[in-house]
């Protein structure tokens, strides 16, 4: 985006930045709502403007709001503002009570769920976490929560560094030989600045294409639903992914 812009009126908005490309260049606009907007064929803020309101409420609930006076141009604010902006949320979380009483093994599945789902989250909103918590409740009280947190290495959207910091966690911190009917995850200090300062083992290649596979796993599960792409450790007896995909909030509708 240009960046000799100071206050941006609704006129000048449309005459310079309205056919702007990619949409991801553009304030909180992430690779996923982008992957959904070209699904419509439309790849510029002028596109969203000559779409239907009710479509836009449809596919993207309230947020649809922010994304209309987006495209409008109808923020008061400046280009410094944009670039020093960061979301309020400082955090991404999910919680889970089981259906029943689960041993450690089970609900580590359930545990990889989660955490895979909670990452493409992350992923579709175009943000990093330097951090992760967990948090673990027995059957009927039997025995303390147990949980903690841990620093990442470095700022990720890598499923496979995300799911290893919350194993070496879940290790750590879970009770042997009780049953477990609670798990919650948290994915925190979230940032949109990825962290570059790679090990000197690592290649930054393989972060990038594994970034990429997230985000195109991002564009199948929002196109043709959470069930459309599973892992082998979906369909074992204990995952509940398949399961909660098919209720309305991940549960009972």
């Amino acid at each position: 985006m240009p960046e000799h812009i100071g206050i941006l009126t609704e006129e000048l908005y449309q005459k310079l930045l309205w056919k702007h490309q990619p949409l991801t260049d553009f304030w909180n606009v992430g690779r996923g709502i982008a992957a959904r907007l070209a699904k419509y064929g439309v790849f510029d803020m002028k596109g969203i403007t000559e779409l239907p309101e009710t479509l836009l409420y449809k596919e993207f609930g309230v947020n649809a709001e922010f994304l209309i006076d987006h495209a409008w141009g109808r923020e008061p604010c400046t280009m410094e503002m944009i670039h020093k902006y960061r979301g309020k949320s400082r955090s991404l979380s999910n919680s889970q009570i089981l259906f029943e009483d689960y041993d450690v093994d089970g609900a580590r599945i359930v545990m990889k769920e989660m955490v895979e789902n909670l990452v493409l989250e992350l992923v579709e909103n175009n943000l990093y976490a330097k951090g992760i918590s967990l948090f673990i409740r027995y059957s009927k009280d039997c025995t303390p929560s147990s949980g903690g947190a841990m620093k990442l290495v470095q700022a990720t959207c890598s499923i496979k560094k995300i799911q290893a910091a919350f194993s070496k966690l879940y290790i750590d911190k879970v009770k042997i030989g009780y049953g477990i009917r609670q798990i919650g995850i948290a994915l925190t200090n979230l940032t949109y600045e990825p962290d570059l300062q790679l090990s000197f083992f690592e290649d930054p290649d393989d972060e990038e294409n594994e970034k990429q596979l997230e985000v195109a796993m991002v564009g199948i599960r929002n196109r043709y639903g959470k069930n459309a792409l599973l892992k082998g450790f979906n369909l074992f007896d204990k995952a509940t992914g398949m399961k909660r995909n098919t209720m309305v909030g991940g549960h009972n509708g």
